[in-house]
């Protein structure tokens, strides 16, 4: 598994200058959620299809929605099933 799509499972202790070379390794830390989907939909798709229903649900053009397999294909998805 790639390290810059993942987090590690314990929250970051420690100083500002200990958290530079880890932010290296784990972007993710400091990444805001609207980043973070636009980095998925780049990589593993966009749902057309539901993009339109939510653009035009919410009014907001700017709303996207995951491909159905990039949700299920991500470790911990609650829509995984085990």
């Amino acid at each position: 598994m790639e390290t810059k799509l993942t987090l590690p499972q314990d929250p970051f202790e420690g100083s500002f200058a200990q958290l530079l070379p880890v932010l290296h390794e784990f972007p993710g830390y400091v990444a805001s959620p609207k980043g973070t989907i636009n980095r998925l939909i780049a990589r593993r798709g966009r749902n057309e299809l539901r993009t339109a229903q939510v653009r035009e649900l919410y009014a907001d053009p700017s709303l996207e929605a995951l491909t159905p397999s990039a949700i299920s294909s991500e470790p911990n998805s609650p829509t995984t099933s085990s």
